[in-house]
């Protein structure tokens, strides 16, 4: 799932995080590898598949799917991991430091306090609840290129930590450590960004003749006997 960081965040950093979307139908556990829709109709995507979604008929859901034995991959042949790589994904946990007075030098203590720590979670919790902050888990950033705060991030190790101070030149600085990617958060952009890419090579066909032909009215009036046949014997199945 995408994480949310420190709720005053400078917006140079909320433009690169990884957008959130939500389509109101979340797979238990999704990793995304495969795009294929399933097809059912009634409830038995939310009974058999464990669909979460409050529509009624559920007559279909696109899906992602995964494998045990390991990646699964995606149509152009690489990973999910080969995908985070090359799109320069990270994971990192960011402190905003804006103080009027010495906004470098609070950075810097900071710093040093939290690599001391011995729990780097715990220590960032209690750096963002002094600074009034918001207090998250990290957040996931897509390195943009002449970007001097990404460029600082992406320059870390996994586990290092540093203080970026002033990269826009705002008087902001910013205490950085970078943690592994969260493939969740990558699946979801990478699925977003698949779907667009089918629907605008989506080729749709049309029978003009056969649609002039049905009658609007007749059409809906069976459609609504329709579902409610499926409603009743979704009902009688159930009791």
């Amino acid at each position: 799932m995408p994480r949310q960081g420190c709720r005053k965040a400078h917006k140079a950093v909320k433009a690169l995080l990884v957008g959130e979307t939500s389509h109101g139908h979340d797979v238990k556990d999704p990793v995304a590898m495969s795009a294929f829709k399933v097809q059912r109709g009634g409830s038995r995507l939310r009974t058999d598949f464990g669909i979460k979604s409050d529509l009624e008929p559920l007559a279909e859901a696109w899906v992602l799917s995964c494998h045990p034995d390991g990646p699964s991959y995606l149509p152009d042949g690489t990973t999910l991991a080969d995908y985070a790589a090359a799109q320069k994904y990270m994971g990192v946990y960011v402190v905003t430091v804006d103080d009027d007075k010495d906004a470098e030098g609070v950075a810097r203590d900071l710093l040093a306090r939290w690599q001391a720590a011995e729990d780097k979670e715990s220590e960032y919790a209690a750096i963002c609840e002094e600074l009034g902050q918001e207090i998250g888990s990290a957040v996931t950033l897509a390195a943009v290129e002449g970007d001097p705060l990404s460029s600082a991030i992406e320059a870390l190790e996994v586990g290092g930590m540093d203080a970026v101070i002033d990269p826009y030149e705002d008087g902001t600085c910013y205490v950085v450590m970078r943690t592994e990617t969260d493939m969740s958060a990558v699946a979801q952009t990478y699925f977003d960004v698949l779907w667009e890419q089918r629907l605008e090579s989506a080729v749709v066909v049309t029978n003009s003749k056969l649609y002039d032909a049905i009658d609007a009215g007749t059409f809906y009036q069976a459609l609504a006997q329709l579902r409610a046949d499926m409603a009743a014997e979704n009902g009688d199945a159930a009791a």
